[in-house]
């Protein structure tokens, strides 16, 4: 891993102004595009509020970034307390900016989520994926996450792929 990234989490403090709008720019590139399935973008004072007041309210859950020259190359998140996951059960999402990929970043920020999560407690985190997102896929296969994909009606094409893993 190059020495000029630099990793910053919610679980150690809170985020900066820039690296806020850091977070908001990366979620908002075209192949980060599922972060905003209604096609509403989230603006940086939704995000500044969320990262402020929500994030340090619920246990275990933590935003982790990858910088490279205080640009936010990076981001893991797990998001607890959503009505679809049971209680000790995380959400994760991660992306890489498209020029940064390759270099292990992704890697390295799930590495520290799942850390987070077992020493926060959390039994169980999920991840959904689409289906052409093959680097993630991979990413999650090797870091024993299990496909857990929710049955769909046949002929249906698949929408996403869900994963699991059990700490």
């Amino acid at each position: 891993m190059p020495s000029r990234f630099k990793f910053v989490s919610t679980a150690e403090r809170p985020f900066t102004d820039d690296e806020v709008r850091g977070f908001h720019d990366l979620i908002h590139e075209p192949d980060q595009e599922f972060w905003d399935p209604g096609g509403d973008r989230l603006d940086v004072e939704t995000l500044t509020a969320f990262f402020r007041d929500v994030v340090p309210s619920r246990p275990g859950q933590a935003v982790f970034l990858a910088k490279a020259d205080d640009e936010v190359a990076g981001m893991a998140a797990l998001f607890t307390e959503q009505q679809d996951l049971g209680p000790g059960d995380a959400r994760l999402g991660f992306g890489v900016r498209a020029s940064m990929q390759g270099q292990g970043i992704a890697t390295r920020l799930l590495a520290s989520a799942l850390k987070h999560a077992r020493a926060s407690g959390l039994r169980r985190v999920v991840a959904e994926v689409l289906p052409h997102n093959l680097r993630a896929i991979h990413l999650l296969n090797t870091t024993g996450f299990a496909v857990v994909t929710p049955m769909r009606p046949a002929g249906e094409p698949m929408t996403h792929a869900m994963f699991e893993k059990r700490l």
